[in-house]
């Protein structure tokens, strides 16, 4: 999960577990109206999200509102269908997750187009979270373990 300020106290972190994937944002091919160059151009146009989760928080601090520009879903599949149906403009999603979710519907990977990047100059790790409750020899064996990931790594 992304290690963020407002998880940081409830988890016991292992970071980083993945570089951060470049994400961009993405439309339907036939989606004639959406067109934008930066962010706030971007505000005209309703973006799929996840609620709670770093984009979520990301584009509400970049001035971007529930239920006006963000329409906020439980999870990405949801989201995904949503822009295939053409019920939200945008989606915010990596190259591969993009190409994950065309390819699981069986669907041409020509089917999106991907408008414009997201700077995440400012973006969170991605890591491994253990709930602060856990037995502490389980916390003591996992950094034992990623300990040993991360010499294997070369970090």
């Amino acid at each position: 999960i992304y290690r963020t300020e407002e998880r940081q106290a409830y988890f016991h972190w292992f970071c980083p577990i993945l570089k951060p994937a470049p994400m961009h944002f993405y439309k339907l091919v036939k989606n004639k109206k959406v067109k934008f160059e930066d962010l706030e151009q971007a505000k005209k146009f309703t973006i799929g999200v996840n609620r709670g989760d770093w984009i979520h928080t990301h584009l509400l601090n970049l001035g971007f509102q529930e239920n006006k520009q963000l329409d906020v879903a439980a999870e990405t599949e949801v989201n995904f269908i949503k822009l295939m149906a053409g019920r939200v403009d945008l989606l915010i999603n990596s190259v591969e997750g993009m190409n994950r979710s065309l390819k699981s519907r069986n669907l041409p990977l020509n089917s999106v187009v991907k408008l414009m990047t997201l700077d995440l100059s400012n973006q969170a790790e991605i890591c491994f979270a253990l709930n602060k409750n856990s037995s502490p020899e389980l916390v003591d064996k996992l950094k034992q373990a990623f300990t040993k990931y991360l010499s294997t790594k070369g970090r």
